[in-house]
């Protein structure tokens, strides 16, 4: 198949669908495997050992589908799951959905986006922390903390330049962040509507 300039990604439960958007016409389609620890996905210990609040523990439950991201050069797609909580890293292009890489995600994600170069992919989650992992083939490293709020992030925003991330919370705060250097705030947006 030739080289799209753009494409929809649908996902539902564990299908990702790729359509054409000229046409409307599914091209590809990938289901996730319910169970991502024989793919690769290392559970940390707490996973297994806290099986008191939920019927079945975290090794058994079933990998669903939370957030999908596509890169703007279109090679890279992001997947976060909840019940087996991961990143899942495909390479779209030139072959459509290959997986390259499962990362455990210590909580569910809440939002998910690439930076404008594509080298990294931002997953926040349902506590406020924000973590950054490496886009690459061969790249296995755990997300590193780059930043964190005081409540769920709805929403993040990697501006191009890469200069600063823009994240709004469920305390209706919307925060300006120096990039790379996070721990400088550089504006809030108080008294938006």
């Amino acid at each position: 198949m030739t080289h799209m300039e753009h494409e929809l990604v649908i996902a539902l439960n564990r299908k990702i669908i790729f359509v054409n958007p000229n046409d409307l016409q599914i091209f590809k389609e990938v289901e996730i495997e319910s169970d991502l620890v024989p793919l690769g996905l290392k559970l940390s210990k707490d996973d297994n050992d806290d099986e008191s609040k939920t019927k079945k523990p975290k090794s058994q439950e079933e990998a669903k589908i939370q957030h999908v991201a596509l890169s703007d050069d279109l090679q890279w797609l992001a997947v976060t799951t909840s019940g087996q909580k991961a990143l899942l890293l495909f390479k779209c292009l030139p072959v459509h959905a290959k997986l390259v890489s499962i990362r455990p995600i210590p909580r569910a994600s809440s939002a998910l986006i690439f930076s404008p170069s594509g080298s990294s992919v931002l997953v926040c989650d349902k506590t406020g922390d924000c973590y950054q992992f490496d886009v690459s083939e061969d790249s296995q490293n755990p997300g590193k903390l780059v930043l964190g709020h005081l409540s769920i992030v709805y929403d993040v925003l990697f501006p191009p330049g890469e200069n600063h991330i823009i994240t709004s919370d469920r305390d209706e705060k919307i925060r300006v962040t120096n990039y790379p250097n996070s721990y400088e705030i550089a504006n809030y947006c108080l008294g938006h509507k």
